[in-house]
């Protein structure tokens, strides 16, 4: 019987993304697209838009540019660089789909694919995606159900702890 060694544990975590985000090389470009698939349960109305098929891809590759600019990402050094250029891009891509007749996609939506784009990127780290850590002191926290559920549960407790203390 062969001895089948174990995978060491870069190996496994390496197993663990392909699975989530897919098997393919560019990691860049799954990091926007898996962000995607994240936001677009959000977007109301683009099945029956009749540009819907070049829409997302065509955004896409929008970001993916404004992302692939690590020399203008290098030079983000404060928390106000980085606010302008998230604005940016997030104004670049609700101008993507208004400009192809789609008014729905609202610059919160843009903020949502950009922030998982870059939580997505810190997932895979300065070895698979370098050029961004510098930037995540920066970052926004994409804010989902669970960080309001815990944001009003820990209120609710301090505000409790006040109502003892009185």
């Amino acid at each position: 019987m062969k001895n089948i060694e174990m995978p060491n544990r870069e190996d496994q975590n390496k197993y663990v993304r392909s699975l989530y985000f897919g098997f393919n090389s560019d990691l860049l470009g799954i990091c926007i697209k898996r962000a995607y698939l994240d936001l677009s349960r959000t977007i109301r109305g683009l099945r029956e838009h009749p540009n819907r098929e070049s829409l997302s891809p065509d955004a896409a590759k929008q970001l993916k540019i404004f992302l692939s600019d690590l020399e203008g990402i290098g030079k983000i050094n404060d928390k106000t660089e980085f606010d302008t250029w998230h604005n940016m891009i997030c104004n670049t891509l609700c101008f993507c789909y208004d400009t192809r007749g789609f008014k729905d996609f609202s610059y919160g939506q843009a903020q949502k694919w950009l922030n998982m784009t870059m939580k997505y990127i810190y997932v895979y780290g300065d070895d698979y995606l370098p050029g961004y850590m510098h930037v995540y002191n920066f970052c926004h926290m994409p804010i989902d159900e669970f960080i309001l559920k815990a944001i009003y549960k820990k209120r609710r407790s301090e505000a409790k702890a006040q109502l003892e203390q009185v």
